[in-house]
């Protein structure tokens, strides 16, 4: 398993190493200007296939270290950080964190490394925000040997996440919730509550493309 430091938690426990924490600090809000520029570009066709999006609603980016071994005194699994992307979705923020962190614990050779999620708010004020999907990039620097903070971390996790309102509309129902069923069996969710969740997700969506139509 591999465990997560925020830099900022870093930086409180070890002020002697400050200088190089604020170097990764800088390179992580260097990658964080790209990841959004790419979300505000155009979007490209191939992500529009299975999932469109109608637009982009919030982003949210976090930095940390990350190790597998015992450096840091007081490590954190992935799932005790939920909390840093619950703005996006209470009930998703878990598996993003946790999709991020896997990437540190097996690093691609290309960077960055990129996956989305889909869910439901069954509390949107209307019902284009009811079904969203959330983008996540990930990019990851390991540390050589050599650098200051390489017995306290393994290297750099940078995360991107963008929420967006799904276009219901050009989504195929049985897509969607394909998609929504895989991740609410990864949630560890009992059989009963995972056909109730999609119970009410195929009512809410009919209730959306009722008024879409309107």
């Amino acid at each position: 398993m591999v465990y997560l430091t925020p830099l900022s938690t870093l930086l409180e426990r070890e002020p002697a190493l400050a200088d190089a924490v604020q170097a990764l600090e800088r390179l992580a809000v260097e990658q964080h200007r790209l990841d959004e520029a790419a979300f505000r570009a155009p979007q490209d066709a191939r992500d529009q296939v299975n999932v469109p999006i109608l637009e982009r609603d919030r982003i949210v980016q976090q930095a940390y270290g990350y190790g597998a071994r015992g450096g840091d005194p007081s490590p954190v699994e992935p799932k005790a950080l939920e909390g840093d992307f619950a703005a996006l979705s209470t009930s998703e923020a878990r598996q993003v964190i946790e999709l991020a962190a896997a990437t540190a614990d097996r690093p691609a050779l290309e960077q960055p490394s990129r996956k989305y999620l889909v869910g439901m708010d069954r509390g949107a004020k209307t019902p284009q925000a009811a079904f969203f999907r959330i983008d996540i990039t990930t990019w990851v620097s390991p540390l050589d040997r050599a650098h200051p903070l390489s017995g306290h971390i393994d290297g750099l996790l940078v995360v991107s996440a963008v929420r967006s309102f799904v276009d219901i509309q050009k989504t195929p129902l049985n897509t969607f919730m394909a998609m929504y069923q895989h991740q609410l069996s990864r949630s560890g969710r009992s059989a009963r509550d995972i056909m109730d969740a999609l119970d009410t997700m195929q009512k809410v969506w009919r209730r959306a493309l009722e008024h879409a139509g309107a």
